[in-house]
């Protein structure tokens, strides 16, 4: 799966740009995850680094994503294909 967290709105620094989560379908081809999917991660804010950690200890990688004006965000994913 692919994330691309956009660091800000060109002419309108402040506003929370959009980002999106493609989703791999095991063959190499990415579909765009549905905005309705997206939830709170769609315009979290201006995200400045990502990771992919085990945060709660349940084997799965959790979304962590960092950015200007904003505290860290943790995102769990549950059936996204």
């Amino acid at each position: 799966d692919l994330f691309i967290g956009a660091g800000a709105v060109s002419r309108q620094y402040g506003i929370k740009p959009m980002s999106h989560l493609y989703i791999n379908n095991g063959n190499g081809q990415y579909t765009d995850l549905p905005k309705s999917q997206m939830g709170n991660l769609q315009q979290v804010g201006m995200i400045s680094n990502a990771i992919l950690a085990d945060v709660n200890g349940d084997k799965i990688k959790e979304l962590i994503v960092v950015g200007a004006w904003m505290s860290p965000k943790v995102f769990s994913f549950n059936n996204l294909s």
